[in-house]
């Protein structure tokens, strides 16, 4: 007789080389056979590609609308990191860059050869590129919105819209000088000396406190800092539906790693069905390389979600057996250009400096040039009574590790 996997030592010594992936996929993760019974039955809501900010957010929302609604939630690679990189301790910062972030593109001679020379690429992993963002969060105005979808502008037409209030309740997004220490005297002084800055830089328009997305911390702790990232909210939205499940009161989520998406099939048989340029083309099924196929059923719908790449790019759908490959391309673009700039000031400017503790200052800084071509600063300021003594925990709390002003 077949002994469970865990088995205390009895009768016999057990599994002594679990990996990583069988230890979480136990309890969260869709196991192989549940993946051939979705795809065998095709009974979802909602296909989820990306395990990212949209990823969250759209799964989040739909739930709170509806918990009934099945949920899939496909991520193109394993489960790693399980909060923020800042989070945790201070030598996993050389896990930024390096092979976490993958270029899934071609990126042309002009751009390589350019003194840009490259474009940031994605992280190929549970939770997306939430583990490594900077959690600056700054609503814009629509102003700075230039080429937006006019919905999306219609929707979210002012930092007072619902769209944005909900936006930053979900990152939970707080203002540098209310998170509480690290952030305290220097964040006082640094706001005092620049909110009137449009008097000194023509062409800046605003300046405040930097709003920063901080994970859930205790009332009772003293430090109120913890970068917001997408696994730990996903897995508690996970968590969440399970216990629906067992009161009957709403759906499992489903997430699936190892799961990467290599086409949206359109059209099967010969000839192709021509389609014009505008018409919107219903996916039949998702083919993975998990396979088996992941059919569409009318009624489900497929949002993807790969936020980062909001450059300027095609989306191919290919059909099967025709060679045949759509481009539909975007005109939406997001191009930013970041430049990084490190100065030191003597402490005895300040008058407030807390003699004996690290503070930490994050200030924000909005512009529009003459040209026309907006910038965004952000200013962070470090002081350190005892530099190698606050080295971890100024890594730790510092608004942006690889912008920051911190050695």
């Amino acid at each position: 007789e077949t002994q469970p996997v865990n088995n205390y030592g009895y009768p016999e010594p057990g599994i002594q080389s679990p990996t990583a992936r069988q230890v979480i996929a136990k309890d969260f993760l869709v196991s192989d056979e549940t993946w051939e019974d979705i795809c065998n039955s095709g009974d979802v809501d909602y296909i989820v590609i990306g395990s990212g900010f949209t990823a969250l957010a759209f799964i989040e929302q739909t739930l709170k609308q509806d918990p009934k609604k099945k949920i899939i939630c496909l991520e193109r690679g394993d489960f790693w990191l399980p909060d923020h990189f800042q989070n945790l301790p201070l030598p996993f910062k050389y896990t930024l860059g390096g092979p976490s972030e993958t270029f899934p593109f071609s990126l042309s001679r002009l751009t390589y050869e350019s003194t840009v020379k490259f474009v940031h690429g994605s992280t190929p992993f549970f939770g997306g590129r939430s583990t490594f963002w900077s959690a600056w969060s700054p609503t814009p105005t629509p102003d700075l919105m230039r080429e937006w979808p006019s919905s999306m502008l219609k929707v979210a037409g002012n930092s007072d819209s619902e769209f944005f209030k909900r936006a930053r309740a979900l990152l939970k997004v707080t203002p540098a000088d209310e998170i509480g220490p690290p952030y305290a005297n220097l964040q006082v002084e640094i706001n005092e000396r620049l909110k009137n800055v449009k008097g000194k830089i023509p062409s800046a328009t605003d300046a405040y406190p930097a709003p920063m997305a901080v994970g859930a911390v205790a009332q009772s702790t003293t430090i109120r800092f913890t970068k917001f990232s997408t696994p730990g909210a996903l897995l508690a939205l996970y968590e969440q539906q399970q216990d629906r499940v067992k009161n009957k009161t709403g759906s499992a989520l489903l997430l699936a790693t190892n799961t990467a998406v290599q086409y949206l099939v359109t059209e099967l048989g010969f000839p192709l069905i021509p389609k014009a340029g505008d018409d919107d083309i219903p996916v039949r099924f998702v083919r993975s390389d998990r396979g088996p196929d992941l059919p569409i059923r009318p009624n489900t719908k497929l949002y993807s979600a790969p936020a980062h790449f909001r450059m300027r790019l095609y989306f191919s759908i290919a059909s099967p057996g025709t060679g045949t490959d759509y481009r539909r391309r975007r005109t939406d673009s997001d191009r930013a250009f970041p430049s990084h700039v490190v100065g030191r000031v003597r402490r005895s400017a300040f008058t407030s400096l807390d003699p004996e503790k690290l503070e930490i200052s994050a200030e924000y800084i909005a512009g529009l040039a003459s040209n026309g071509l907006q910038y965004h600063i952000q200013v962070t300021g470090v002081s350190s009574p005892d530099p190698h003594q606050d080295a971890e925990d100024a890594a730790r709390f510092c608004p942006d590790y690889a912008a920051g002003c911190y050695p």
